[in-house]
């Protein structure tokens, strides 16, 4: 019984070993594709570093000139109604 179980164990692995091998050109392959993959992360995320900058800056000059033109409009909006009589 014990025999049996250690030759059934020892063919089982002998198994698994085959299917490991078989695989590995499966596992070169897929390395080579996650390696290939990351240089073009790595590219892509240089150029979206250099847009998110961009877009950084035009967010602030876009705030400043927003906070520019609520203050012309609230004196504008003053003066009129200092022009505008009410009755």
């Amino acid at each position: 019984m014990g025999l049996e179980k250690l030759g059934s164990a020892a063919s089982q692995v002998s198994v698994m070993q085959k299917d490991l091998s078989d695989l590995q050109p499966q596992l070169v392959d897929a390395s080579r594709q996650v390696d290939e993959m990351m240089v073009v992360i790595e590219k892509e995320s240089a150029e979206v570093a250099s847009v998110e900058k961009t877009v950084k800056a035009d967010e602030v000059n876009t705030l400043t000139s927003m906070s520019v033109c609520l203050s012309v409009c609230l004196s504008v909006c003053s003066f009129v109604c200092l022009a505008v009589p009410l009755a």
